[in-house]
């Protein structure tokens, strides 16, 4: 941003000298016609959240530039997807299975008789994932941050129960290499 108002302040410059030097030329004080510089913001062009269904798998694929919130449920044969923090649009195959958006596009919700396993990957912010229920396979993948993952019926308060936990998930990580040093991996 400093770049662009160090450019208009530069050209403002450049203006308002050329003005003057008219004025001396003329030998009289005239007002001269000055430009006036104006700039019009744009809308928001953050691509929201992706969910996808392709070949059994549903991904969800958070936005680089969001925080998000993601909480996963399924309850009589539905899936859930809410993240508060992120607008979700569906993908073509999401969509052609019958899953269908709420809440203001920030709930997904779709029959688990669509899907075999699910992949969440939320990019690079201090995301919070809670698994509140699954029947699939879920491999839940963060990006660099702090992030939280909550697994329990009440997630994100930690006060439920594991019950509805009736499949695998995996969480990925990587060591980092002063780590992975200090405990001899």
């Amino acid at each position: 941003m400093s770049i662009v108002r160090n450019w208009l302040k530069s050209l403002n410059q450049l203006i308002l000298r050329q003005s003057r030097t008219r004025e001396l030329r003329k030998g009289k004080r005239q007002r001269t016609n000055t430009l006036r510089l104006d700039l019009e913001p744009l809308e928001s062009r953050l691509t929201p959240s992706n969910l996808d269904l392709i070949n059994g798998v549903l991904t969800y694929q958070g936005a680089a530039a969001e925080t998000n919130l993601l909480s996963v449920s399924v309850a009589n044969s539905l899936y859930s997807l809410t993240d508060p923090g992120a607008a979700i649009t569906l993908g073509s195959g999401a969509k052609s299975a019958g899953w269908t958006l709420s809440n203001n596009n920030h709930t997904a919700q779709g029959l688990d008789s669509t899907l075999s396993s699910i992949a969440i990957n939320l990019a690079h912010h201090n995301d919070t994932v809670n698994v509140q229920s699954i029947n699939r396979p879920t491999v839940l993948s963060l990006g660099n941050g702090i992030n939280t993952i909550n697994v329990n019926s009440n997630g994100p308060l930690n006060t439920g129960t594991l019950e509805g936990i009736t499949a695998v998930l995996r969480q990925p990580f990587k060591i980092s290499p002063q780590l992975c040093h200090r405990y001899r991996c």
